[in-house]
């Protein structure tokens, strides 16, 4: 370890000798006595059958079976986008002529009953252009009409767009004049903003999946398809795709960036091999007060990846594990890497599962415990305050816990967990301490760890396809939205006011749609 770079290291604290690993299997060569080895298979014998017989909610029912490909919809529409682009090409869905509806029979289409209530916005041409060009004034011969759907919960309304026409009577040759048309988010589809907004914030934050709003919009006179809904998804992506750029901008700028990742799974698991096992990276930071949420598909666990992606930011890494980003954090970098404290107490907490009685465990989580605490009373002080708090008084717990671990770690090892615990908090010292001199820092991944639940608890069934395209869709609204909720919007009214101000032709950064 390298102790110059502690913070006001105290003398007793640099003194602590950390045992290398040759030394420790040194020591463990020397061999167990009989009630040693008693104590290490008990230990063992209460770990396997925890790991074995603990209680998990982790399951899939019958019906989530059944229903259960839920993250994998886009996915699996995105290779089936060229087929519905050219189908769209063909004429607009449950689009109106004359009065007359022209509902076409793809069954990726949706079809819109008559019973609905309609909502009617007249579409004019000025004064000015209601006279022909011989000086008659033009008389109206009709209209065209397109319909949009718009879901303001529990109502549902077709918006009718009409579009007057009007032509001269004299002239029987004379130039056909129409309202011009208002833009539109998606022009080719149905779903107006509101729809949209409610459609992705059911499917990406209350976890409902698109095959089910079938049922919901039947009760409502219409039918709409899982297909047609996912092709909602893949279009609206398209149009907010620019900013990407700026969440990215937002974590570049971000004083601390907290990382976390969850392995997710492929639904077509014969075209899985060794090297393609997919993840998803959390990337939480904070500008300006405001929270960033950046959720992140790689096909594998290449951390590379992501240091490509970070290459220009300047500022600390939090990591939930015991692992780091060494291309970020290497010698000459700009990056400074910290760990989470709260994975260090869970790792301490583990060992008490098996073993209640065990005294170092049972020392080490209450001085953790105490850093908690210390940090609940500091939260409504300043940043110098907070600072100064945090290398004196956290300062004084922390050396209790490297006290304790010079004093009884090897000199009476009680099981291998709890020698290989405080051989991961020695190798890590310098990341744990980073926090003392960055008031802003938390002390754990626990924000991040939370945006990342939802992926993790295979209850839920967020899963993958090798189609990176539509984890690009899927990643982006869920980063979209939590972001949005994170600092205090509602989603629902953030997106639709989002797509509102991209629809008239504005492009909006992440906070300035109010």
């Amino acid at each position: 370890m390298d102790q110059s770079n502690l913070t006001e290291n105290p003398d007793h604290i640099k003194n602590i000798h950390f045992k290398s690993n040759e030394e420790i299997n040194k020591q463990e060569d020397v061999g167990d006595t009989p009630n040693e080895k008693d104590i290490h298979f008990k230990f063992d014998l209460n770990a396997f059958k925890s790991e074995l017989f603990g209680t998990s909610s982790e399951y899939w029912s019958p019906t989530e079976v059944d229903d259960g490909l839920l993250f994998n919809e886009i996915e699996l529409i995105y290779d089936d986008e060229k087929k519905l682009s050219n189908d769209n090409k063909k004429g607009t869905p449950c689009s109106y002529t004359n009065g007359i509806s022209q509902v076409t029979s793809n069954p990726g289409h949706c079809s819109i009953l008559d019973q609905l209530p309609v909502k009617n916005i007249i579409h004019d041409i000025p004064t000015s252009r209601k006279k022909c060009k011989c000086g008659q004034k033009l008389e109206s011969i009709g209209s065209e009409q397109s319909d949009k759907v718009d879901f303001i919960p529990p109502q549902i309304n077709v918006i009718r767009h009409i579009y007057l026409k009007y032509r001269c009577s004299k002239c029987n040759d004379s130039e056909i004049k129409i309202a011009s048309s208002t833009p539109q988010f998606l022009s080719n589809e149905v779903a107006d903003v509101g729809m949209l907004a409610y459609l992705f914030v059911s499917k990406f934050l209350k976890g409902i999946p698109f095959s089910r709003f079938g049922n919901i919009f039947s009760k409502y006179g219409f039918g709409i398809s899982k297909t047609n809904l996912s092709n909602y998804a893949i279009s609206s992506y398209k149009r907010l795709k620019y900013l990407e750029n700026d969440f990215w901008k937002e974590l570049y700028t971000s004083n601390y960036l907290q990382i976390t990742e969850t392995p997710v799974q492929f639904i077509q698991k014969e075209r899985l091999t060794n090297t393609t096992q997919p993840y998803l990276y959390v990337l939480r930071g904070i500008n300006r007060g405001k929270p960033i949420i950046r959720f992140y598909y790689i096909q594998n666990q290449n951390k590379e990846a992501i240091s490509e992606k970070l290459k220009y930011y300047k500022g600390i890494i939090q990591t939930k594990g015991i692992y780091t980003f060494d291309a970020l954090t290497e010698e000459n970098s700009k990056i400074a890497n910290s760990c989470c404290w709260g994975y260090f107490r869970k790792m301490f907490s583990e060992i008490l599962t098996t073993d209640e009685k065990h005294e170092g465990a049972t020392k080490i989580i209450q001085f953790i415990d105490e850093i908690y605490e210390i940090e609940d009373k500091t939260k409504h002080l300043s940043r110098e305050e907070r600072k100064l708090y945090r290398q004196t008084v956290s300062r004084r717990v922390i050396d209790k816990i490297f006290d304790t671990i010079d004093r009884k770690t090897f000199n009476n090892p009680s099981n291998q967990l709890y020698t290989q615990a405080i051989q991961l908090l020695n190798s890590h010292t310098n990341q744990l301490l980073v926090f003392m001199d960055h008031p802003e820092l938390p002390l754990d991944t626990s924000l991040a760890e939370n945006d990342l639940r939802p992926f993790a608890n295979e209850n839920e069934h967020w899963l993958f396809t090798e189609n990176s395209e539509g984890a690009e869709t899927s990643t982006f609204f869920y980063s979209l939205l939590e972001t949005a909720k994170a600092n205090g919007y509602d989603p629902d009214s953030y997106l639709k006011n989002l797509c509102l101000k991209v629809q008239s032709g504005e492009t909006p950064k992440l906070f300035q749609v109010d």
